[in-house]
């Protein structure tokens, strides 16, 4: 956890995720267009665990709601 958002934070908390949770090659991983999630520090980790990497379009505000909404 942090006061504000930032690269650490993002990568921390995408290290854990596949620690705990072991996710197969295959599963989707999604994120909006953010510069935490489309630069290479965070790109690399979801490459290597074969993760699909998913990004909301631009300026698309309801890209999100079904899964923000569960």
């Amino acid at each position: 956890m942090s006061v504000k958002p930032g690269q650490q934070v993002a990568l921390r908390t995408l290290q854990m995720a596949l620690q705990q949770r072991c996710p197969a090659p295959g599963l989707i991983h999604h994120t909006d267009q953010g510069a935490l999630y489309t630069s290479v520090a965070y790109r690399q980790p979801v490459d290597r665990a074969g993760l699909i990497a998913s990004m909301s379009r631009k300026a698309s505000c309801y890209d999100n709601a079904f899964v923000d909404s569960f």
